[in-house]
């Protein structure tokens, strides 16, 4: 091999390195706080979305790559068996979820921990009677039917009548403990029982509501979703970060102390806008309930004129099926309840019939602190610690509720 040869070699063999060398640090990631994405999965579609994940990879910008690839991995599959399990419609090949609970009537089934400590504590808030029904898929099924149509005016409550009463028959349905039997069979084999009496197949025969289903975690979904989610992470390990969901759920896990601020929304003439953030602390809980559109195009949001009264109408459906139109919107926060227990608190607030009675419920809360407006009066922050709120916009006053 003549000098040139051995030169070219030379050549060839420091531009390899270097490219290896170079990609290698290329696909490095400096610290920082990172969005962390769940990839899809075509045996659970639209798993991933509506939840996100931010966490702080901290380290060398190779132990940082390694991480968050690694992430990725625990957070998508993490979600994507939550997701599957408590779906109440949907069945899949790799686990018995609520939905293969719904279609297995009178049947003994199996489930994982999980699923049966979740239905167990769902049982249990539902005998609470605070606004929230397990056994009520039926009647969620048909406002569902109405808030997510292209014309919901039509078959709104408050105009139409025939709608008003087919919900009013759904509600006290659900409502009726003879209706449903949910026995927890074996604490230790995890395996359930649901038996529902004829007189409610008849009227969701009646109702064109066969299909819909029995068990159905309906407005407490993204709480125990997120919930389960955020203990399978921390159990890995993952405790620098936090969860949030698009209906308002924010569970922060135990070591992050970084910004994780929350916004309380307001309505002015002007239009919307955040009215004040609220920063939520390590381990904690924090719930957003939004009783107003954000915008026209809000999927299960919509607002109409009738007899000189605006109303407005959102997911967060009570169970007794009715909407009360007197609170605006309110963020709760807890360092104690669980997120399932938090929705409830800030969901009692709209279930009031004034905004005195919705004040007294405030001033009540004794594990967790809240923020809220009310539709009388749109420029006044009402809150239970005067420490609760950060940069709040000048156009709203703040009172403590005393």
């Amino acid at each position: 091999m003549n000098g040139w040869s051995i030169l070219l070699a030379a050549v060839l063999v420091g531009l390899i390195v270097f490219a290896i060398f170079y990609i290698r640090n290329k696909s490095d990631m400096d610290p920082g706080l990172y969005e962390i994405a769940a990839e899809e999965d075509k045996t659970v579609p639209g798993f991933q979305l509506n939840t996100h994940l931010r966490y702080q990879l901290t380290g060398s910008r190779n132990k940082v790559r390694n991480t968050y690839d690694q992430l990725v991995d625990d957070y998508s599959d993490a979600l994507k068996h939550v997701y599957a399990e408590l779906s109440p419609s949907m069945t899949y090949a790799f686990c018995t979820n609520i939905a293969s609970i719904n279609q297995n009537l009178g049947q003994e089934l199996k489930i994982s921990r999980d699923l049966y400590d979740t239905l167990k504590d769902a049982d249990r808030l539902t005998r609470e009677n605070r606004g929230f029904n397990l056994y009520a898929g039926a009647l969620y099924t048909e406002w569902y039917s109405i808030l997510y149509s292209s014309d919901p005016y039509e078959y709104d409550p408050v105009i139409n009548s025939a709608e008003a009463e087919r919900i009013s028959r759904l509600a006290e349905a659900a409502a009726n403990p003879d209706n449903f039997q949910l026995t927890f069979s074996d604490e230790d084999a995890c395996t359930v029982c649901l038996t529902v009496s004829d007189e409610y197949l008849s009227l969701v025969q009646e109702m064109e509501l066969a299909d819909a289903p029995i068990l159905d975690l309906n407005i407490l979904q993204e709480a125990y979703k997120l919930q389960l989610v955020a203990g399978r992470l921390q159990a890995k390990g993952y405790r620098n970060g936090f969860l949030y969901g698009d209906n308002g759920v924010s569970i922060t896990f135990s070591d992050y102390t970084g910004e994780n601020p929350c916004l309380l929304d307001g309505l002015l003439e002007s239009g919307i806008q955040a009215a004040a953030q609220i920063p939520v602390n390590a381990g904690s809980c924090g719930c957003r309930l939004l009783c107003f559109p954000l915008s026209s195009d809000s999927d299960g949001y919509y607002g109409f004129k009738a007899a000189d009264k605006v109303y407005y109408r959102y997911p967060t459906v009570p169970s007794d099926g009715a909407f009360r139109d007197v609170l605006l919107s309110a963020f709760v926060r807890s360092d104690s309840l669980t997120a399932p227990e938090l929705f409830l608190e800030a969901l009692q607030l709209s279930m009031k019939e004034s905004d005195e009675e919705i004040k007294t419920a405030a001033r009540s809360f004794t594990d967790c602190s809240a923020a809220l407006l009310l539709r009388d009066d749109l420029t006044t922050i009402w809150v239970t610690d005067p420490e609760l709120l950060i940069n709040r916009e000048s156009n709203y006053t703040v009172e403590v509720l005393p």
